[in-house]
């Protein structure tokens, strides 16, 4: 169950309507996004308004934009009173809602930070528990969609003695510490505190200031490759946004994505460092940011595999999932220029580390690549055509279908991080890890 619910109420008017406020209760989860229960006095059929402009019971501005079907919505109803009054009635969702002030799609937005679960295992190539050197800034360096910082960010509760936060039994040695604390902080002037929470966050400072919808695809675009870094669902969390200048008033940004709730899991889910081959001090961020934003469309399918990843796969998943990889693998033959009678062999062989070109030597049973890509060739035909003989799709149990198309994903995958620029060995520990652990069956 999505337990990242949060709810407000409060007063919204259409941005270019002078009637009454309407009250409205608006809901924000990952798995439902952005809803608003409305109830309002009508004179004929109420059309949703792209821009609503609100008030909630905190006192805070809020705007509501992007109207958007949501799952689950129905129509507005409309129920007439004895003394002929209509009233209108229903849920409406929208794209984003803003918390913080009243916007349109138009205003412009110069800086924007957010943060995923696991940010600083990759920020730091630490896990969370290991966390504790003292240096705040984890990577700082301007990319061709801006300039982009990792930051720590602690919170914690100030002492006034070292022993609030400290305790040994030895008596001694815990006054002794005390002693050099006060010694410490009368001498240099300063304050310690207690750290409670370090939490690292992505800040990106656009080269000229952009609209909400444009930042938001700024940001997608970032989370997505991070989801190929990591080979695992990532969401953008905690989305605030600003002009950039010092002072300037913030926003806090909420966007329905509309997330299976076996995939917030996957996300939410907190990973070892020894899971993570691939972290942000051992590659060339923004060389493979400028690489990725100029080639990211050709992904998305892949992507959207990833990104929407619950680690329980239908037969029908399992067979596009392998079809879409039979299809990549083609036109990685054709990018770079290998035989296309050879071009599942020679993907394999070129962009499958020999770990993974043995696990996909066990799923046909056979002794060599040359055999695998025929093989390939012949189940995908099993796939496509429904007339004749299937070959592979009787022999093969769904489950090592299922690891099979990973295993093809991956080698995808290493060309596309190859392209990117990432170091072949990490490749290598990129593909024997995840091939492993990510998928647990259909």
């Amino acid at each position: 169950m999505d337990t990242t619910q949060e709810s407000w109420l409060g007063e919204f008017l259409s941005s270019s309507s002078h009637e009454e406020a309407i009250p409205c209760l608006v809901r924000y989860s990952h798995s439902e996004g952005v809803t608003v229960r409305f109830l309002k006095r009508v004179h004929s059929q109420w059309i949703q308004p792209s821009v609503m402009h609100g008030i909630l019971e905190t006192g805070q501005e809020c705007t509501l934009l992007g109207p958007v079907c949501l799952p689950g919505i129905g129509p507005e109803t409309y129920n007439q009173h004895h003394d002929g009054i209509t009233v209108a009635s229903g849920v409406l969702g929208y794209q984003y809602l803003v918390i913080g002030k009243h916007i349109d799609l138009t205003d412009r937005i110069g800086k924007v930070s957010f943060t995923f679960p696991n940010l600083g295992e990759f920020a730091t190539g630490l896990d969370a528990y290991r966390q504790t050197h003292e240096v705040p800034l984890a990577y700082c360096e301007q990319t061709i969609i801006g300039k982009m910082s990792v930051w720590r960010q602690d919170s914690g509760v100030f002492m006034l003695d070292i022993k609030e936060a400290v305790h040994s039994s030895n008596r001694a040695a815990l006054e002794r510490l005390s002693m050099a604390h006060d010694e410490i902080r009368n001498e240099l002037g300063a304050s310690f505190s207690k750290r409670q929470t370090a939490e690292y966050r992505v800040i990106l400072e656009f080269p000229s200031e952009t609209n909400l919808p444009d930042a938001c695809k700024s940001i997608q675009k970032l989370v997505d490759l991070f989801s190929i870094l990591l080979y695992g669902p990532v969401m953008a969390m905690d989305i605030v946004g600003s002009k950039g200048a010092l002072g300037d008033r913030t926003i806090t940004v909420y966007r329905s994505l509309v997330l299976d709730e076996r995939t917030l899991k996957i996300i939410e889910s907190r990973r070892t460092a020894q899971k993570i081959p691939i972290a942000l001090n051992t590659i060339p961020l923004a060389g493979i940011v400028k690489t990725w934003i100029d080639e990211n469309e050709k992904y998305s399918s892949l992507v959207s595999g990833i990104q929407s990843c619950t680690s329980v796969k239908a037969v029908h998943e399992v067979y596009a999932e392998l079809i879409l990889c039979c299809a990549f693998m083609e036109s990685i033959t054709h990018e770079v220029g290998l035989d296309k009678n050879k071009k599942y062999e020679d993907c394999i062989r070129n962009y499958a580390c020999n770990g993974l070109q043995q696990r996909i030597l066990v799923v046909f049973d056979y002794d060599s690549i040359e055999k695998v890509g025929a093989a390939i060739s012949e189940l995908r035909a099993d796939i496509v055509h429904f007339k004749g003989t299937r070959k592979w799709l009787h022999k093969i149990p769904s489950a090592i279908l299922c690891e099979l198309s990973q295993y093809l994903e991956l080698t995808v995958i290493g060309y596309l991080l190859e392209r990117l620029g990432v170091d072949r060995e990490l490749i290598e520990k990129y593909q024997m890890m995840q091939s492993e652990t990510f998928w647990t069956g259909i």
